[in-house]
């Protein structure tokens, strides 16, 4: 048995001894955990929703609940999803669990980016209070995502110089803001950064060009979640790898089953750490396939190529001075000589994420600029994200203002 299968085969047994969830869910399904720990294809999908509609609580390990409740202890740690698929939520991990989920990881960045868990970090948090617009510590600068616009960005820039950070950990979209105030406000922050790390949602070509152009290296793309930390990193060649010594990644056809060839599917995984908070053949809805031809950069592990998953979090107009908190705007002239006091705001999002892009009150307007809008996505590598306009009439009779809603491929 390999280390890593003795990694799943303890997960899975304490998650059927301990985790209301999953003994249920071998109950019903009529496996046996001793058997079937390593044949994961025949666990049942989990998902997000299953975790929002059961509760937290049942997905937890009982030996560290009393009355239902987490017990406060210093060996526990929550993390925050940024909730860019739907509503955030805390993840509980055992600080050793947590630390040991991100051992291959930090490899990868001193490895790549000669960074260590002490190098100064410029990132983002995420807070609902209004209050909380920085964190600042001795090796991590902060600002939170709900806070995003001019003014706090400014700030935010000004720290940074102050700071003297030694790498980024961001999503392209929100660090191409930052580049674009501190070009505009001649503040520079390239200082001593020499590793960025983007995360959360597609590198797009137009981004990286933009931010490898304005640091003068290359930018490493992560693909991962909280509830299971790193699940593929980007070698030199421009692979996403597995890594799998921090989890299991299969994919899977609308059935749950493991899908063969290489063929597309949903992207399911299994961490191999979090005891806390076991997570089990979960599904991320993100389109994705295997690939294991050899990689020139030597690492053996198969390569996740994405062709599917979280869409940016801003979309900029020339003009950032026009970005507010969570607008979208798009780097295309086609956009940049409107007038946005004739406009309406659109939401482009996922569950309760809202996202906003302007379009014209004009109907016939909006629907020109629409089609010109798919047409950009596509030109800078989101041709999988299809979208659909909802007349102004239909929006108001919803009571929202209106929605661009992402939609299946092939289901348009």
């Amino acid at each position: 048995m390999s280390v890593n299968e003795k990694k799943a085969e303890r997960v899975v047994l304490a998650a059927y001894e301990h985790v209301p969830y999953y003994n249920q869910l071998f109950l019903n399904n009529e496996l046996d955990p001793e058997s079937d720990a390593l044949s994961l294809p025949d666990i049942p999908v989990t998902t997000k929703e299953n975790i929002r509609e059961l509760g937290i609580v049942n997905f937890l390990n009982n030996s560290s609940l009393r009355r239902g409740r987490l017990i406060d202890r210093d060996d526990v740690q929550v993390q925050q999803t940024t909730g860019t698929t739907g509503i955030p939520m805390s993840i509980p991990w055992y600080k050793t669990d947590y630390y040991a989920s991100t051992y291959h990881h930090w490899k990868l960045r001193s490895r790549y980016g000669n960074v260590t868990a002490v190098s100064r970090q410029c990132s983002l948090f995420f807070s609902n209070k209004k209050e909380d617009v920085f964190i600042v510590t001795e090796n991590r600068l902060q600002i939170n995502r709900a806070h995003i616009c001019p003014e706090t960005v400014r700030e935010y820039l000004h720290k940074m110089v102050d700071f003297r950070p030694e790498w980024i950990y961001m999503q392209p979209s929100i660090l191409i803001y930052l580049i674009c105030i501190a070009q505009k406000e001649n503040i520079d922050i390239r200082g001593e950064i020499r590793y960025i790390e983007s995360v959360s949602e597609p590198l797009i070509p137009a981004y990286r060009k933009i931010i490898e152009s304005y640091f003068g290296f290359s930018v490493h793309n992560m693909y991962g979640c909280e509830e299971t930390n790193g699940i593929a990193f980007e070698c030199d060649h421009g692979r996403m790898h597995l890594m799998s010594g921090n989890v299991i990644v299969q994919i899977v056809d609308e059935n749950g089953r493991s899908t063969t060839n290489g063929a597309r599917g949903n992207v399911c995984v299994t961490g191999l750490h979090n005891t806390l908070m076991p997570i089990i053949r979960y599904g991320l809805n993100d389109i994705a396939q295997l690939d294991s031809t050899p990689c020139p950069c030597g690492n053996k592990n198969p390569s996740l190529q994405l062709f599917s998953a979280r869409i940016t979090d801003i979309l900029l107009l020339n003009d950032p001075n026009l970005t507010g908190s969570a607008e979208l705007y798009y780097p295309h002239s086609a956009f940049s000589d409107l007038d946005l006091s004739d406009f309406i705001p659109f939401r482009l999002g996922m569950g309760e994420v809202g996202r906003t892009i302007y379009f014209p009150d004009d109907e016939n307007d909006a629907e020109t600029l629409f089609h010109e809008f798919l047409r950009i996505m596509a030109a800078y590598g989101m041709e999988n994200a299809i979208f659909h306009l909802i007349s102004k009439d239909e929006a108001k009779s919803a009571g929202k203002l209106g929605y661009l809603k992402p939609t299946p491929k092939g289901a348009e």
